[in-house]
């Protein structure tokens, strides 16, 4: 159908009183499974690629490939990185067609971290493409993230109202108690401090480290302004266990280790659009 970038999308999610599920692409095969599951649902998707997976595939031929399946899907695509550290990574992704790109400069002063995403903001919107950046700190470890226990912050309601204000982000990923990779026991989110950063900002927020929180958290995380909620560590898992499975019982081909692991991921992002969607 598509490729339009996260504010387009995210408009279509809102409509429906909804949140738009963004979904890790690890490896090649893993990204037509998603969008099977998002034609099957009629919902606009986020095909949302790690930096690990751009560094091993190549960025400019792993971002035709991505946009390819998204102007042949049937629905609406996001094509978006993950987590782009430098502006050099950003820019790499304007020049090969990215819909939309996520600068994280969160590790730096917030005065560094409002520098680099005004200037990301000013490059990608003069090319019609959306920008989401992070403001605090999951902890955790996922692709090239890694964040320690002890370094990891919430968001400030109110110094996320002036990072709003001096970058012009179209969407801001918040940290309100999920993390990156798997959970100790249960998520617990702070709603009050969700609730109060969407009233301050104003504009779309995004939850990263969705996988593992339950459907009642995540659809409560969408009554209070997330727009888009990322997905990596339970397609991974379901990934390599269907891989798993299916090798020990035929270790002569690859092609049907691949096809489980694609139906595996395409009944996890099936699941978790049917709770988004509104």
């Amino acid at each position: 159908m598509s490729l339009i970038n996260l504010q387009e999308a995210m408009a279509i999610a809102a409509a429906q009183k909804g949140a738009l599920g963004a979904f890790n692409v690890t490896c090649w095969e893993m990204a037509p499974a998603i969008v099977a599951a998002a034609q099957s649902a009629d919902f606009p998707v986020v095909l949302q690629a790690q930096w690990p997976f751009l560094d091993y595939a190549g960025c400019e031929v792993a971002s035709h490939f991505l946009a390819d399946l998204a102007v042949r899907s049937k629905i609406p695509v996001v094509l978006q990185v993950d987590h782009g550290k430098s502006w050099e990574q950003i820019m790499m992704c304007l020049r090969n067609g990215f819909s939309s790109v996520m600068i994280d400069a969160s590790h730096h002063p917030i005065d560094e971290n409002i520098a680099l995403v005004a200037q990301v903001v000013a490059a990608a919107h003069a090319m019609g493409v959306t920008v989401e950046s992070e403001l605090g700190r999951l902890s955790g470890s996922e692709g090239d993230v890694v964040v320690a226990d002890a370094d990891a912050s919430f968001t400030d309601p109110a110094e996320a109202a002036y990072f709003v204000q001096q970058t012009g982000v179209d969407a801001l990923a918040v940290s309100v108690g999920t993390v990156h990779g798997p959970y100790q026991g249960d998520p617990k989110l702070d709603f009050p401090r969700l609730e109060e950063i969407a009233e301050k900002t104003a504009i779309p927020l995004v939850l990263h480290g969705a996988s593992g929180v339950s459907e009642a958290a995540l659809q409560k995380a969408v009554s209070l302004g997330v727009r888009k909620v990322n997905f990596s560590t339970e397609l991974r898992q379901a990934w390599l266990s269907a891989m798993r499975l299916t090798l020990a019982e035929d270790k002569a081909d690859t092609l049907p280790a691949i096809s489980a692991a694609q139906k595996a991921v395409e009944s996890v992002v099936t699941e978790k659009i049917a709770i988004l969607k509104g």
